[in-house]
């Protein structure tokens, strides 16, 4: 299957481009003013990325809220990471921005189907597994 982001991303979509990543408006807002963030290369997890690239996603996260924040006069952004195999058919890594504003019930509308976990093993897990 052909990626999306990798053959029907056009220059007239774009919002704006950095060296590793484009922007462009989600098709399918959650919020006017929704963002994509991709990847240039088709990449498909964060574990992928270079710590180059994800230094440069990180200026970017930090630029596009800050935009957002003075432009739209938003209360906040979410930010959504999408990478692996749960990635929308046709896709590949991707960040969602989406500009929020109190009361607008964001997290009333999300429903996920609850999946039983081992919470004290991913504690455990976590606390080995990061290390800065």
């Amino acid at each position: 299957m052909d990626c999306l982001f990798c053959t029907e991303i056009k220059e007239r979509h774009i919002i704006f481009e950095t060296e590793h990543f484009k922007a462009v408006y989600d098709i399918d807002p959650i919020q006017v003013g929704h963002v994509l963030v991709m990847t240039k290369e088709h990449i498909m997890h964060v574990n992928e990325l270079s710590q180059h690239q994800l230094n440069e996603l990180f200026v970017i996260q930090k630029q596009v809220i800050d935009v957002m924040e003075k432009t739209l006069l938003v209360d906040g952004v979410t930010n959504v990471l999408n990478n692996g195999r749960i990635i929308d058919v046709g896709t590949h890594f991707h960040v969602h921005f989406i500009p929020r504003y109190e009361g607008d019930e964001f997290w009333t509308h999300q429903q996920v189907v609850e999946k039983p976990i081992n919470l004290q093993s991913l504690r455990i897990s976590l606390k080995e597994g990061v290390r800065i």
